[in-house]
């Protein structure tokens, strides 16, 4: 079980939302503890599974310039059938649902065609009852994890 969250912990990963390539060194100076405090910290944070640094590509720098989103409605296993769609290259994120929508999923594709192809998809699958999808037309902000709170 994760341990408590204080404020030192969400100093060390709000400065890793800003730069995930942030040294502990630069942390230290900017948190005012030692390096090893934040080494530490850090390690805790990673090691409970609170925290991951990853690179996230851009998918238009990519040249992956279709993002869209589906919103199924479904019968059945809805989990499995969730995970099935998430097994996907061309899912980015896929989210159980409550009330109109069983499933959500965000899709990256090269192109028209591409997405075309992942929409037939999801329509052949069993279970699936209704299907609607949304292209990006920009994205205004984007977020891959928001900020933890302390705990209590």
């Amino acid at each position: 079980m994760p341990s408590h969250v204080d404020d030192v912990d969400l100093a060390i990963i709000g400065r890793l939302q800003t730069d995930g390539r942030a040294s502990v060194k630069s942390m230290s100076d900017e948190i005012g503890l030692s390096e090893a405090t934040i080494r530490k910290r850090l390690g805790r944070l990673l090691g409970e599974g609170l925290i991951q640094i990853a690179a996230i590509p851009n998918a238009r720098g990519a040249g992956q310039t279709i993002m869209a989103m589906a919103n199924i409605r479904a019968k059945g296993d809805v989990e499995a059938l969730g995970r099935e769609i998430a097994a996907w290259p061309e899912t980015s994120w896929v989210a159980l649902g409550a009330g109109n929508v069983d499933l959500a999923v965000e899709m990256v594709c090269h192109g028209r065609d591409a997405l075309q192809d992942v929409v037939k998809r999801i329509q052949a699958l069993d279970g699936v009852t209704h299907l609607q999808t949304f292209v990006y037309l920009k994205t205004l902000k984007q977020e891959y994890f928001g900020p933890l709170t302390r705990s209590q």
